[in-house]
């Protein structure tokens, strides 16, 4: 029963002295083992000599990171990410008093909910800075991002019937009829006829009487395998407009119109989701993506460790990972998940 506090006493006295490789209070007795003291610098000595150092990571580490990332607006839901993991299919009184804590704020602290959200955060932003590249943010800014639109379509579908199916003659002036059908469709939303009158009057696709397709993000319509030419279309429209040349699609000609609920995010919220994107597409892919990243958090860090083989192992810790690290293609890596 006493080396159940073994882990909370070295993280206590790391915390105040980690600089030294001499200790403060060394001589003290840290845990008593069947009469035997062990002190401090024992417990110190034995974890830099054996290599059993991730004690003393998790304490740079948190320390490092909450100093930057405390009040970052995105931690409060990575840690509630997190915490509901935690205790889902579990009694959450069970959990505390196995943590000995009483409230959920403790056992965040205590199970290394916080630190493990501190640790993606900083993992994340190190990937965008070092690992990703702009070819790759680049994409994922044109390709991946955007608001949330509702899109509205009018389908002008070829009067082909199905004795025709083989005769190509037949479907290319089918298809050049439904064609000029659409344009004569666009010149009268240009003269003022609803786009909602339109689709009553002129759509083909029955099943939808105001002829909306969604309200997607550009993910969400990938996903949902919309045509792509529906897709590029109704993503470049600002706001109430409508294409003013038909769309051909596999299942006609189409007019798209689209109302826009939620800009295209800009700036850091741009910058956080284009990281948020790219990361889970890493680590989905590559699991040493966060080792990796965290590797080279943790040697851009400023701190200033005076034991040299502890400033060694922080700063070379799964640094090795890059060995079996690769980058990824993310218009490729992105069909493993269907869009």
């Amino acid at each position: 029963m006493k080396y159940k506090f073994l882990s909370l006493l070295i993280i206590v006295f790391l915390s105040v002295n980690i600089n030294a490789a001499s200790i403060d209070n060394g001589d003290k007795e840290a845990i008593n083992v069947n009469g035997t003291a062990i002190t401090n610098q024992e417990i110190y000595d034995e974890l830099i000599n054996t290599g059993s150092y991730t004690d003393i990571l998790n304490v740079l580490d948190y320390k490092a990171m909450n100093a930057q990332y405390e009040k970052d607006s995105r931690l409060p839901a990575l840690i509630e990410k997190y915490y509901q993991e935690a205790i889902k299919d579990n009694n959450v009184t069970e959990l505390y008093n196995l943590a000995g804590v009483k409230t959920k704020e403790e056992y965040i602290e205590q199970a290394g909910i916080k630190l493990k959200a501190l640790q993606e955060l900083a993992a994340m932003d190190t990937a965008y800075d070092k690992i990703f590249t702009k070819e790759q943010k680049d994409y994922v800014l044109n390709n991946r991002l955007s608001g949330t639109i509702t899109i509205y379509h009018i389908l002008i579908a070829p009067e082909v019937k199905l004795s025709d199916s083989g005769n190509d003659s037949v479907i290319n002036q089918a298809k050049q009829d439904a064609n000029k059908k659409a344009e004569e469709v666009i010149q009268k939303l240009n003269s003022g006829t609803k786009f909602s009158d339109a689709v009553k009057t002129y759509s083909d696709d029955k099943t939808n009487n105001d002829g909306k397709i969604g309200t997607y993000t550009i993910m969400e319509a990938n996903k949902a395998k919309l045509d792509p030419n529906i897709i590029k279309a109704a993503f470049s429209l600002k706001d109430k407009t409508y294409t003013t040349q038909p769309i051909d699609t596999k299942y006609g000609y189409e007019i798209i119109y689209v109302e826009v609920n939620k800009a295209k995010p800009t700036g850091d919220e741009a910058k956080n989701d284009v990281a948020r994107i790219l990361y889970d597409m890493y680590t989905g892919n590559n699991p040493y993506t966060e080792q990796y990243a965290l590797s080279l958090y943790r040697r851009a860090n400023d701190l200033s460790i005076s034991d040299n083989m502890l400033s060694k192992q922080y700063a070379t810790s799964n640094l090795s990972t890059k060995s079996y690290f690769v980058t990824y293609d993310p218009s490729q890596a992105y069909s493993q998940y269907g869009y």
